[in-house]
């Protein structure tokens, strides 16, 4: 955690120096597991909000909502009250039980995890003839499903790797052979004894983006996808 502190420090050190504040942007530090260290030091608009109260709560809500703070947000804020631990600790579990809190999913399962690339190739009709436009739709709710539970349920990493269930609709279903499962609503289900379309790695989704639309090669692409993150 040093590097980001050594990085901030350095950037506040040197600007009274620096006639021409243009030429060094705009500079974000956050480090997600030291919530009351959080940074924002934004150069060039006449803007230094370093770990302030209405900082934390703007940019807690970014994060999390990709909206404006609400008033209970603001509140604390100008309380000072925000930033303790508890306090903040309560509010982080009060906005992931908002509905909003799905933006942020969606928004990290298509950027981390390249989601939003599903539909940027389509695969070759002779080899996989089953493929159309409801199967991605439901690959791609699969995955974001399967992310909200992991952070709803406060499930820990392994289950990344390996889960005993996933979220599929009919369509899904058939698809992983996963018999029993009716209509088109995608919903949790349990992973018979055996299956291996538990976690990240052999979802159809992650699949669908780490292969060219021809031939797989996932033994390259799979591997730096999930080393880079």
């Amino acid at each position: 955690m040093q590097l980001p502190e050594m990085r901030y420090r350095e950037c506040q050190s040197n600007l009274p120096d620096q006639p021409d504040e243009r030429k060094y942007g705009h500079v974000d530090v956050w480090y997600p597991f030291r919530p009351a260290s959080w940074w924002r030091f934004t150069v060039g608009r006449s803007q230094y909000d370093c770990n302030s109260a209405r900082g934390l709560a703007t940019r807690l809500s970014y994060l999390l909502w990709r909206s404006q703070p609400d008033d209970e947000l603001f509140d604390l804020a100008r309380e000072g009250t925000l930033s303790d631990p508890i306090t903040l600790t309560r509010q982080v579990d009060r906005m992931l039980d908002d509905p909003k809190a799905r933006r942020f999913v969606t928004d990290f399962a298509g950027q981390a995890f390249r989601l939003y690339e599903l539909r940027a190739t389509s695969p070759d009709p002779e080899l996989c003839p089953e493929y159309d436009d409801r199967l991605a739709q439901a690959m791609s709710s699969e995955t974001e499903l399967f992310l909200a539970e992991l952070v709803a349920g406060n499930l820990g990493a392994g289950q990344l790797v390996d889960a005993d269930f996933t979220f599929v609709n009919r369509r899904l279903a058939e698809h992983y052979d996963i018999i029993g499962i009716e209509g088109q609503q995608v919903r949790k289900v349990v992973l018979p004894d055996g299956n291996s379309r538990g976690g990240l790695l052999t979802q159809a989704s992650i699949s669908k983006i780490t292969a060219n639309g021809t031939t797989t090669i996932h033994e390259v692409v799979r591997s730096d996808l999930f080393k880079k993150e």
